[in-house]
């Protein structure tokens, strides 16, 4: 890639309109892995807070 960006080297490779198609489908993927990773994280904290409240009103 002799010292390029991303952007530059698929532009200069592949032309403008690829690059931008295929940073559409990285950004596209780096937010659907924000999503689950979020969700994910508020089921973990949602099960995490309801087990121990729970626990503490049975014993």
């Amino acid at each position: 890639m002799n010292n390029q960006s991303l952007t530059d080297w698929l532009e200069n490779r592949f032309g403008k309109h690829i690059k931008n198609i295929a940073l559409f489908f990285i950004v596209l993927y780096l937010i659907s892995l924000v999503l689950a990773t979020t969700k994910e994280t508020i089921d973990w904290i949602t099960i995490s807070f309801l087990f121990v409240e729970f626990t503490s009103k049975s014993a």
